[in-house]
């Protein structure tokens, strides 16, 4: 569960980095997940994320995500 990627590339910990959730980061973390995992940039996703979303970028870790959210807490604990 920690590990494979949904089809853009993003794994739990991505997801729940975005969302700032500490406690499930926390977990993730524990349960050694990936915090380098990049997502996909050449995803379908990705290009409609690009063009209406300013703060995603594509090939982010979750540590990219967490930051460009403002989730603080989250960039600490990755």
């Amino acid at each position: 569960f920690t590990h494979p990627p949904f089809l853009d590339g993003q794994t739990a910990l991505h997801i729940a980095s975005g969302k700032g959730d500490e406690n499930i980061v926390k977990s993730l973390v524990e349960q050694d997940a990936d915090v380098n995992a990049a997502d996909k940039v050449e995803s379908v996703l990705f290009l409609f994320l690009m063009f209406y979303s300013p703060t995603f970028l594509g090939g982010q870790a979750p540590l990219h995500i967490a930051s460009a959210q403002g989730h603080e807490d989250v960039v600490n604990l990755l």
